[in-house]
């Protein structure tokens, strides 16, 4: 099973829509690096920091700096401190899943050979193993209350596959 390391913003999606579990249930374990602690502390959403502290606390997210390295280096030019230091750390965990969602991360690290999963790949992959019945709901929480952006074609996509009550 490949490592799996997370931006700030999945976790943060997640944790603002009480889905943040999922991770856990999908993965086992999560890798963020200190940015990442440092950005789940400071976001304005106090569910995000219980989120991170209570997976901390039981184990499933764990706290890892990437090593110093030129390919660091290179990301911190080009990508916040948060991303730049989770695609750092996905390539020294080689094979590993990162989790990203900003477009500039993720072109980044597609760049370096790594498998990207997002928020709404989450919560796909949740709703079609029948953890989550739909994901309209929570998408529109997301997109509503989080600015979260989302095509109306890949929208329509993703909720045309919800379950009926």
């Amino acid at each position: 099973m490949p490592a799996v390391v997370s931006d700030t913003s999945v976790i943060n999606y997640l944790a603002a829509v009480g889905q943040a579990e999922l991770l856990r249930v999908q993965f086992g374990k999560v890798f963020v690096p200190p940015a990442v602690w440092r950005e789940l502390h400071a976001a304005p959403n106090l569910s995000c920091m219980a989120a991170a502290d209570a997976a901390q606390h039981s184990g499933w997210l764990v706290v890892q700096e990437p090593k110093p390295c030129r390919t660091l280096e290179k990301l911190f030019a080009d990508l916040d401190p948060g991303e730049a230091e989770a695609i750092a750390l996905a390539c020294e965990l080689k094979p590993a899943i990162v989790l990203l969602d900003e477009t500039d991360g993720r072109l980044e690290a597609r760049r370096l050979g790594l498998t990207i999963i997002g928020t709404v790949g989450i919560l796909a992959a949740a709703r079609q193993t029948g953890q989550l019945k739909k994901i309209r709901p929570l998408l529109d929480r997301l997109m509503s209350e989080h600015r979260f952006r989302l095509s109306r074609e890949l929208y329509d996509q993703l909720t045309a596959g919800d379950k009926a009550d």
